[in-house]
């Protein structure tokens, strides 16, 4: 999955549950690294937890709304491409509107929210 950018609310000085897996986190300079997205498996119970999505601006975002939605099918444990149409698949694939790239760093330059791993193949795939 590659990157992509949104500007939205963030929290930070979460308290995570030790099993939680990290799926996004900020690289702002207020709060780096801080969690933005999250899942937990106990058992046959899963929860998946994504704070962007206070301004209505960030559901205009296909990347963010295939995340959000394979999240939501993964929690009901349906097929996670269910909730999803094939424009925000491709979106996944290859985002136009991703953020350019420090060549020094391999960082984002501007973007507030990093990926930490690729949601369409570790965590939503059966």
């Amino acid at each position: 999955m590659g990157d992509f950018s949104l500007d939205d609310e963030i929290y930070w000085n979460l308290h995570m549950l030790p099993e939680a897996k990290i799926l996004a986190c900020t690289n702002c300079k207020r709060a780096p690294g801080s969690p933005q997205m999250w899942s937990v498996e106990k058992e046959k119970s899963r929860t998946f937890t994504a704070i962007p999505g206070h301004w209505h601006t960030t559901f205009s975002i296909p990347q963010y709304r295939a995340v959000l939605l394979r999240g939501i099918a993964w929690v009901g444990h349906r097929n996670v491409d269910s909730l999803v149409t094939s424009t925000e698949i491709e979106a996944l694939k290859n985002p136009k509107n991703g953020p350019k790239m420090n060549r020094a760093t391999g960082l984002p330059v501007g973007g507030e929210v990093t990926l930490s791993c690729p949601l369409d193949t570790m965590l939503f795939r059966r």
